[in-house]
């Protein structure tokens, strides 16, 4: 299982008051409100927290199969802008993020092997190509023997000659920028 998360930090600027009453206590438990509010930068914080409770939900409906909406439900810890954890019904996950100062990418794999890109092409299908072509590489398969389809809960998988491989897959996108991994 793998989760990834990509946040367009200028769209976040312009698309979300975080600042708004009300948002942070939506969203973060106490802990997290102390660290985005004690941070040097709050604005990158929160967005950085969020990208990692993004992620982790992704790999968490991936093994568990079911959808919900309760970010405060993920709880998480920071031990330096690069590395966390997340915390979600007893299990924790470690999470590992990318910190620019045009996007914040977070990513999550109980699986040794990934693989990431980062694109910023705004076409769906140009993002599944990318990824079918990143994986045909790896794998050694023809491109034109992969299909990605999601399945019943929007969760994208990879066929070869329409049989469904094990490898995860997850995807990004969010304003100018695109992330997807998969696992070996």
């Amino acid at each position: 299982m793998i989760g990834n998360d990509i946040i367009d930090l200028q769209l976040a600027a312009h698309q979300s008051d975080w600042q708004r009453r009300g948002f942070l206590e939506k969203i973060f438990t106490k802990s997290e409100q102390e660290i985005i509010l004690n941070s040097r930068n709050p604005f990158q914080t929160v967005w950085l927290l969020w990208s990692m409770k993004e992620s982790v939900y992704k790999a968490f409906v991936q093994q568990h199969f079911r959808r919900f909406f309760n970010p405060k439900k993920l709880r998480c810890r920071l031990f330096d802008v690069n590395r966390g954890t997340v915390r979600i019904n007893g299990i924790e996950y470690s999470t590992r993020s990318q910190v620019d100062n045009k996007f914040i990418h977070t990513i999550v794999s109980a699986d040794a092997f990934f693989l990431l890109r980062i694109g910023n092409s705004n076409r769906q299908e140009d993002v599944y190509q990318s990824l079918l072509l990143a994986f045909s590489k790896h794998c050694g398969f023809q491109q034109t023997d992969l299909q990605l389809k999601k399945n019943a809960i929007g969760i994208p998988k990879i066929y070869k000659d329409n049989i469904l491989l094990k490898n995860s897959v997850s995807i990004s996108h969010h304003g100018n920028y695109w992330a997807f991994a998969f696992t070996n």
